[in-house]
């Protein structure tokens, strides 16, 4: 059976892959199911083909990117105000 005919996966495999995670679905998949690596692999490459999943978009504020943006903003704002 090739992973092509059978890209039926575990809820918790699933879960991985639509949560962007695919590294954590293989290894899930090769525990549960005790695949290789590449037929691990080969496995959830066919589901994404499949099944057209794709990893979510990630926002700014979830990255830490934009707080600390506003907060060297602040510490520049303050910065200039005492001492500019």
């Amino acid at each position: 059976m090739t992973a092509e005919k059978d890209p039926t996966l575990p809820a918790d495999v699933i879960r991985a892959i639509e949560q962007g995670r695919r590294t954590k679905a293989i290894k899930l998949l090769r525990e549960i199911q005790g695949l290789s690596l590449k037929q691990a692999k080969e496995r959830i490459d066919a589901y994404v083909r499949v099944h057209h999943v794709n990893a979510p978009i990630r926002h700014i504020e979830s990255t830490g990117i934009l707080p600390m943006l506003l907060f060297l903003l602040c510490a520049w704002l303050i910065f200039r105000f005492l001492f500019g």
